[in-house]
C-alpha cells in the first residue's frame, strides 16, 4: 500500500493562552489489500486552546473533526465522519503529579454502518513524573 500525508499546523502563546490549530490530508492507494484495488482518502482538522487560570489549574479545549472515504463508493465499504469536542481541565496537585479530568462529546458520528450510536467517555488520568 503506497500512502501520502500532508498537513500543517500553527500555534499561538498570548500571555496565559495556548492556542493552536492543524489539518491533515491522506491518501492510501490499497489499504485493504490488493482484492479489492479500492483507495481510501482521509481528512483531519483539529484545534486545542489552553489556558492558565492559576499555575496549578489548566482548563482545555479540543475540537476534531475526521473523515474517511473509499475512493470508490461502489465497493460497499464504509464511509467514516466524526467530530469530538473533548472539555477538560489539568490539575497539579503536587510537585511532578498532575491529574487530568477530559469528557468526550461526539456531536457529529458516522460510521457508516446501521444503528450505530455515539460513544462518549470520561477519562481521568494521573500522571506521576520523577
Amino acid at each position: 500500500d503506497n500512502h501520502r500525508h500532508f498537513g500543517f499546523a500553527a500555534r499561538a502563546l498570548v500571555g496565559r493562552l495556548d492556542v493552536g490549530a492543524g489539518y491533515v490530508w491522506g491518501r492510501y492507494d490499497d489499504p485493504w489489500g490488493s482484492d479489492f484495488g479500492v483507495g481510501l482518502k482521509t481528512r483531519s482538522a483539529f484545534a486545542k486552546v489552553e489556558y492558565l487560570v492559576f499555575p496549578w489549574l489548566i482548563p482545555s479545549l479540543k475540537v476534531e473533526q475526521f473523515d474517511a472515504e473509499p475512493t470508490d463508493f461502489t465497493a460497499g465499504l464504509p464511509v467514516e465522519h466524526q467530530t469530538r469536542i473533548i472539555p477538560g481541565v489539568v490539575a497539579l496537585i503536587r510537585q511532578n503529579v498532575r491529574g487530568i479530568l477530559e469528557v468526550e462529546l461526539l456531536p457529529r458520528y458516522d460510521i457508516g454502518q446501521p444503528g450505530a450510536s455515539a460513544p462518549g467517555s470520561v477519562w481521568f488520568r494521573l500522571d506521576v513524573a520523577f
